[in-house]
């Protein structure tokens, strides 16, 4: 490089220097440019790696409402189907009202037995002091014995008919 008369050696020195310049500049641009592109690159990175996280939150929840769909269709599975109930309620209803109303005829039947009974024992009573009475000297100083008297307002009593005697001749 250096021819050795000096006059040429500046000058030489002149353009490797400006060589060299131009060669960090170039390096410098490269790198500048290097630099933009992996800046470009990074952040394009990062973009894709937020829409596939975005991506997999969606499919994450997806399968949520999947299996929460799974769970319900098997419980609804587990029932049977609203017709089928609506129907049988519909028919206990109707049984319901039809029990309810035999109670009633029954109790009204009951109600009419009772007083039918009160009747018929008042009326056995009555006869049977009749018959007393009829039978027994006329006595004034005695008083009058009445057996039993049964109140068949309150909770029904069974009466032994059989126990006493009547003459019926």
């Amino acid at each position: 490089m250096i021819d050795g008369d000096g006059t040429g050696d500046a000058r030489v020195m002149m353009i490797q220097n400006q060589y060299d310049r131009l060669l960090t500049q170039l390096a410098a641009i490269e790198h500048s440019s290097l630099r933009d592109e992996t800046s470009t690159n990074v952040k394009e990175a990062c973009i894709a790696i937020g829409s596939a996280k975005q991506e997999l939150e969606e499919a994450r929840q997806v399968r949520r409402n999947r299996l929460e769909y799974d769970a319900l269709a098997r419980l609804i599975k587990e029932h049977p189907p609203r017709s089928d109930t609506a129907n049988k309620l519909a028919h206990l209803t109707q049984q319901l009202h039809s029990l309810k109303s035999k109670r009633d005829q029954l109790e009204e039947k009951l109600t009419l037995r009772r007083k039918q009974l009160h009747v018929l024992v008042t009326s056995l009573h009555e006869l049977k002091q009749a018959l007393l009475h009829d039978n027994s000297p006329s006595r004034d100083d005695e008083p009058c014995v009445i057996d039993e008297i049964i109140d068949l307002t309150a909770a029904p009593v069974a009466v032994d008919l059989t126990s006493t005697s009547m003459d019926t001749s």
